[in-house]
C-alpha cells in the first residue's frame, strides 16, 4: 500500500495524521491539515499551485512540486525569522533544538514564516540555534 495512505505522522511537523492528510503543494511531503494551512501563507504558494495545475494539464500526475525539483539557494535567516525565533524562545514552551516542537509552537502563534523556514532549512536553523551565526 502507498506510504502516503499508511504513514501516521506529518512529514513536516511530526504531528498525528489521524484528523486528515494532504500532499504538500511544494514537494511530495504528506502533511497534516495544520501544516497545509501554514503552507498557504508562503510567498511562493500561488506559484506552486499554478505549476501543479500546469503539470496536471500536461498529464504529469507525479509532479514533485517546485521545491521537489528545483535546487534551492541557501536561504539566509532573515531578521523576521530571527524575531520569530526569539518569540518562541522567550515563551519557553519547548527546547529550541526540538525543531518539530518549535514548528508547532510557531504555528500556534501564527508565525508561519518560521514554520516553513525550519521545514526547508533545518541545518541552517539548527546551526543558528547552536552558534547564533546566520
Amino acid at each position: 500500500m502507498d506510504k502516503f495512505l499508511t504513514q501516521r505522522f506529518c512529514d513536516r511537523c511530526g504531528g498525528d495524521l489521524e484528523s486528515g492528510r494532504i500532499m504538500s503543494m511544494f514537494n511530495t511531503d504528506c502533511i497534516c491539515m495544520a501544516c497545509k494551512e501554514a503552507e498557504k501563507h508562503d510567498k511562493d504558494y500561488r506559484k506552486a499551485v499554478e505549476a501543479d495545475i500546469a503539470e496536471i494539464r500536461k498529464g504529469n500526475y507525479n509532479y514533485e512540486g517546485i521545491r521537489g525539483v528545483e535546487t534551492m539557494d541557501k536561504k539566509h535567516i532573515t531578521d523576521k525569522i530571527i524575531e520569530q525565533i526569539i518569540i518562541i524562545r522567550d515563551s519557553g514552551v519547548c527546547n529550541m533544538l526540538d525543531a518539530a516542537g518549535v514548528q508547532r509552537a510557531a504555528y500556534d502563534r501564527g508565525l508561519h514564516e518560521l514554520v516553513l523556514f525550519i521545514h526547508d532549512h533545518k541545518k541552517e536553523y539548527s546551526s543558528f540555534i547552536l552558534t547564533g551565526q546566520r
